[in-house]
């Protein structure tokens, strides 16, 4: 259990790390509305896989 644990941490770190970036980038105007919400949506995906796959 503790590899999966970790691999949680990392997973959750970098979809963080996504959320940061990805509104740099839409208050830098470089994506859309649009785009930031589908990206956004992909991260929750990932997130939620993450998550489950913990429990």
């Amino acid at each position: 259990m503790p590899v999966l644990h970790a691999h949680f941490d990392v997973v959750h770190e970098a979809v963080a790390t996504g959320r940061r970036e990805l509104i740099r980038l839409h208050r830098a105007g470089d994506i859309d509305d649009e785009t930031l919400q589908e990206l956004e949506r992909d991260l929750d995906l990932e997130e939620f896989s993450a998550i489950s796959a913990k429990a």
